[in-house]
């Protein structure tokens, strides 16, 4: 049987592909580790040169993704019929072992930390966007996770696919293509929609690897895994010296989407013209890949809230970071092996994928209402107001020193400004609306409430609710953070003469939410 007659009928192993996905998930896992040192102003980072391609992990993913759908699922290409059990496949692989690792989570932030990364206490339709993979919507529990709606863009499109003629499969690729290429070389960046943002064009390269296999042309498997290396670590040098961005998308795409595609060709073809079985721990990993890559940055916090210590010799410091990316491998494998793999096991072994369907519906209200639950946010499901943080409390200056005492505590004042109110409008009525972020820069959260002092009283305590753009990326979110937004009655102006906005954080800690200019209420 030649080559292509393997791939075409899943005779060939794709072992290569699952070490590929093994080596994508362990060098996300560096490089976020990576960034936790350069958070914790780590003097002697173990791997800081992974600053510059790290990221690149996400983009393999991407195209192997693109790989494996198409190379699964090519004879069912036109078949209509096909397209629901596709859907209900891809919403089993993805989404139950993700919503659990949420909820593990945002628990542990809520119950353990007890301090919740993006908004705490009232807030329940951010949860539940989370749990849908809505673009726009922070993810502060696990923010690699906006990869995740990519991979749900890519579905939605596959499955129309089924609904084409067979032969218009290849002439519908490249013009997607066509159309992702003209809308981003009109200086479009990131694409006014999804459909054809930048980052999908890393998904055809896949199917066009896939292709490339089907079709039996495995003649160039090492040339082209050695210029997919030599490809990335350009890329690296490329970003190290300034000369491209990690930022851009289209730089990103460019650099490690074309390498991966290389790679992923590469291995495909590698191992279906030469059969052969990779060593059964990296199988594992490469089975395991998607649970690490869920759980590895909840368990970066864990282990650097517990054992960091400042100051570490390098080799020290290697040796911490090394423990720690075992650490996030081995639990990923656990929960692979005792959650994710049960769990595909018994919703994949339904006969009919409406009982899949329907488990996936019930998982998803029992994950909504458990969330609802630790965060005492349950209110939120019937009520659209932004809520309120009880506050009492006054804040003195005296001597050039400020304090503030809120809800019986003294709290310390954080230096540097917190936040900005960019919207401030007096309403025909007399009334004053405030708009704006507040960020905890020490910590990199949301703040727990901004609160508005009138003359020295505290007055009003707003929890942050709204997704509101930063200038500059800061954090978790990449460049969002929840915002507040909130009007303050022309009964509580009157006679005032002063207005002053605080944010409220973790740790008995309160910070300046800059305004355009002095806020005077005089003749309110």
């Amino acid at each position: 049987m030649d080559v292509a007659s393997r791939a075409r009928q899943g005779a060939g192993t794709l072992d290569y592909i699952q070490g590929l996905r093994a080596v994508a998930a362990l060098v996300v896992v560096l490089f976020h580790i990576g960034a936790a040192e350069r958070q914790l102003n780590v003097a002697n980072p173990a791997f800081g040169i992974l600053h510059y391609f790290g990221f690149g992990g996400v983009n393999l993913f991407f195209v192997i993704s693109g790989f494996i759908i198409t190379y699964a699922h090519h004879r069912q290409i036109g078949e209509a019929r096909s397209a629901p059990g596709f859907v209900v496949r891809r919403l089993v692989r993805l989404m139950p072992v993700y919503w659990i690792c949420w909820l593990g989570a945002l628990a542990i932030s809520y119950l353990i930390f007890r301090e919740p990364y993006c908004a705490p206490g009232n807030v329940f339709w951010q949860p539940v966007a989370n749990l849908l993979l809505t673009f726009g919507t922070t993810n502060c529990y696990i923010p690699q996770a906006w990869s995740l709606s990519w991979e749900m863009v890519f579905y939605a499109v596959f499955v129309v696919f089924f609904f084409l003629p067979r032969p218009l499969f290849i002439p519908a690729v490249t013009s997607w293509a066509a159309l992702m290429v003209l809308a981003n070389g009109f200086g479009n960046g990131g694409a006014a929609t999804a459909l054809l943002n930048v980052l999908c064009l890393q998904f055809l390269f896949g199917i066009a690897a896939a292709r490339l296999v089907l079709n039996g042309r495995c003649r160039f498997s090492r040339a082209s895994m050695l210029l997919g290396l030599g490809w990335f670590a350009a890329g690296g040098w490329l970003n190290a010296a300034g000369v491209t961005s990690t930022e851009d998308n289209l730089h990103r795409v460019l650099l490690f989407g074309a390498a991966s595609f290389f790679l992923v060709y590469g291995a495909a073809a590698w191992n279906l013209a030469r059969p052969a079985r990779a060593p059964r721990l990296v199988a594992l990993l490469g089975d395991a890949s998607y649970a690490i890559y869920l759980v590895h940055i909840t368990l970066i916090i864990i282990i650097n809230r517990a054992f960091f210590v400042p100051g570490l010799p390098a080799a020290a410091q290697a040796l911490f970071v090394i423990a720690t990316a075992l650490a996030c491998t081995v639990a990923g494998a656990v929960v692979y092996l005792g959650i994710e793999r049960p769990l595909l096991r018994g919703m994949r072994g339904s006969r009919h994928p409406a009982v899949a369907l329907g488990a996936i519906a019930l998982m998803f209200l029992g994950t909504v209402g458990a969330a609802a639950l630790v965060t005492g946010s349950m209110d939120q499901a019937f009520h659209s107001a932004p809520p309120t943080y009880p506050v009492s409390g006054r804040m003195e200056e005296q001597d050039g020193r400020t304090t503030v005492t809120l809800n019986g505590r003294e709290l310390r004042l954080v230096p540097e400004d917190q936040g900005w109110a960019s919207r401030v409008e007096r309403g025909a009525d007399g009334s004053l609306r405030l708009a704006g972020w507040a960020v905890d820069r020490e910590r990199s959260m949301t703040a727990i409430a901004v609160v508005a002092f009138i003359d020295g009283v505290a007055v009003h305590g707003a929890v942050p609710l709204t997704d509101f753009p930063l200038p500059w990326r800061h954090g978790f979110a990449e460049g969002r953070r929840a915002g507040f937004d909130f009007v303050l009655p022309a009964e509580l102006l009157r006679g005032r003469t002063q207005l002053r906005l605080m944010a409220l954080f973790a740790g008995d800690r309160i910070g300046v939410v800059r305004t355009r200019g002095e806020v005077t209420l005089a003749g309110g």
